[in-house]
């Protein structure tokens, strides 16, 4: 399992150590895998169902704050939203809350989609059940937030969402950055900012 490139070719032989772990390198990408298959399907606890934290809320309008900086569609609180990967669904529920009206996420993990729903949010158990609910088929933005570290094809799921964009969308992706300024912040609540 590589990137999902035709010719992602990952090498087991080859290891390359890395922040203290080893990780497999694909040579035509240089995609990095665990070799422990199992470290990023590790199964999150849902997050309590009562309001999401003042310490998250925060950090959502931190991370709305950047947004309407870098993203032109996020000021249009009409803009159509998918969150791919949106666990319980706290920051949909937060968009919601700043009155965002066409907001929904995707959740593989069933426990978690409950959550979602029961936040009051539309979300769904894939990406093709979530276009099918969109009106138009597409989306203005889509969010990738810590989520493409876990799949297993990361570029076929970006191709994916990529045609899934009106003409105008942008696709937002973060990934973690153990080294980065916000890391250093904010330590484990960096992922909502």
């Amino acid at each position: 399992m590589g990137c999902g490139r035709a010719d992602c070719r990952l090498d087991m032989r080859e290891r390359v150590l890395q922040g203290g772990l080893i990780f497999h390198v694909c040579p035509a990408c240089k995609a990095l895998r665990s070799p422990d298959d199992t470290i990023g399907r590790r199964e999150v606890e849902p997050d309590a169902t009562a309001k999401t934290p003042l310490s998250m809320r925060l950090l959502f309008r931190l991370r709305a704050l950047w947004l309407g900086l870098v993203v032109p569609e996020f000021k249009n609180k009409e803009a159509r939203i998918l969150d791919c990967g949106c666990g319980d669904g706290q920051w949909l529920e937060w968009l919601k809350d700043q009155g965002y009206a066409r907001t929904m996420g995707m959740e593989t993990n069933p426990n978690r989609l409950a959550r979602v729903h029961e936040r009051g949010v539309e979300g769904y158990l894939s990406v093709p059940e979530a276009a099918k609910a969109s009106p138009e088929g597409t989306f203005d933005v889509i969010y990738l937030w810590h989520v493409l570290e876990h799949v297993d094809h990361p570029v076929t799921v970006l191709s994916e969402l990529t045609r899934l964009l009106s003409p105008q969308g942008v696709l937002v992706v973060s990934l973690p950055n153990h080294k980065s300024l916000q890391t250093r912040l904010f330590s484990r609540r960096s992922a909502f900012v």
